[in-house]
């Protein structure tokens, strides 16, 4: 049985991780390149003296002395110097402005980082809860195969389904396991009428409670969690193990004036 929303939310959660990473991706990258701007920075004005230096000489021959004294230092300035002109084509560095624009951006990282590292943990329990969907499909496909013979429609009912599976909803406590179990019994309301009255079920909607059916509480609570599963805090009780009345708000909210099974 394939869970389809499992599926998609999977495939969304993916592809927002993978964005979110390109975006963290390029907010370091711009943040070790004001880095390298400041080390520029500073390299420019410790060596300018050095460049002023050799702008004073004009003479060949002790230009020439002078450049090869101090080769090392006249390089870096040059580089220095290039990396500030691609930067600022005008030539008016602004360092304040780069300080002002890496305090956005480490606030934007953070915030970046911390929506990539929640959509990277709901990733995980992603593939933890489809991991425990395929065993529950694999485990619900076999019981389907193997109760399949002696399954028949019973076509004389509206919306019926006669099975001789049997589903012992009223000794289970889950509440959404004993909703599927109930539904799927097809057993008649407490008055008599079909249970098709209530609620028709289709083949699709009878795979997916067949699936909630064979579910353990584990798996319900991390599909509850993902939302996939409604949250239902109360659990029923041994007292309502021979209660008919398990659909709740489905049959009129017998429930709420229950004077056994209290909210």
């Amino acid at each position: 049985m394939a869970f389809t929303p499992l599926k998609i939310w999977k495939a969304v959660s993916a592809s927002a991780a993978t964005e979110l990473k390109k975006t963290l991706d390029e907010q370091t990258a711009r943040m070790k390149a004001i880095k390298r701007l400041y080390d520029s920075s500073a390299a420019f004005q410790n060596l300018k003296p050095v460049y002023d230096g050799l702008q004073k000489i004009k003479l060949e021959k002790p230009r020439a002395k002078y450049k090869a004294e101090h080769e090392a230092e006249l390089i870096q300035f040059y580089a220095a110097r290039r990396k500030l002109t691609g930067e600022f084509p005008d030539g008016k560095v602004d360092m304040k402005k780069l300080s002002e624009e890496y305090d956005e951006l480490e606030q934007a990282h953070n915030t970046t980082y911390g929506e990539f590292k929640t959509v990277r943990d709901d990733l995980h329990r992603l593939w933890k809860v489809k991991s425990c969907v395929d065993t529950a499909a694999r485990f619900n496909e076999r019981t389907e195969e193997q109760n399949a013979p002696k399954s028949t429609p019973n076509t004389t009912e509206k919306g019926g389904y006669d099975t001789m599976k049997k589903y012992d909803w009223k000794n289970e406590y889950n509440p959404i396991r004993r909703t599927a179990k109930r539904l799927l019994s097809g057993e008649p309301l407490t008055d008599g009428r079909p249970l098709s009255d209530l609620i028709e079920l289709d083949e699709h909607t009878r795979k997916c409670l067949a699936f909630e059916a064979t579910l353990t509480d584990r798996q319900i609570d991390m599909l509850q969690e993902l939302g996939y599963l409604p949250v239902i805090m109360r659990q029923y009780g041994e007292e309502c193990a021979n209660c008919p009345y398990t659909l709740d708000e489905r049959e009129h909210g017998i429930c709420r004036r229950c004077a056994v099974f209290k909210k």
